[in-house]
């Protein structure tokens, strides 16, 4: 739970999520995960990346939301495995 939770944390200090962070919480984005509504991308224990959709109020539509990079570990992932991220 810790990975998801600081996950949370470091999605919060984006100026962008002003407005939304009360539903970003470590156990709302890993039931996301887990519903098979998000990529993630791991290094090391940590995630790294993380692409998630968001249910809405219609059951046939999902907000496409919650893009996050984290750019000083992808950058050495990147250099370590030889995979190009292009972003």
């Amino acid at each position: 739970m810790k990975k998801w939770n600081d996950l949370a944390e470091e999605i919060k200090k984006e100026p962008m999520m002003l407005k939304l962070r009360t539903r970003v919480t470590g156990e709302v984005l890993k039931e996301i995960a887990e519903q098979g509504l998000a990529i993630i991308k791991e290094a090391e224990g940590e995630i790294i990346a993380f692409r998630g959709l968001w249910k809405t109020n219609f059951d046939d539509f999902f907000e496409m939301g919650s893009f996050w990079v984290k750019r000083l570990k992808l950058i050495f992932v990147m250099l370590k495995t030889g995979i190009l991220f292009i972003y």
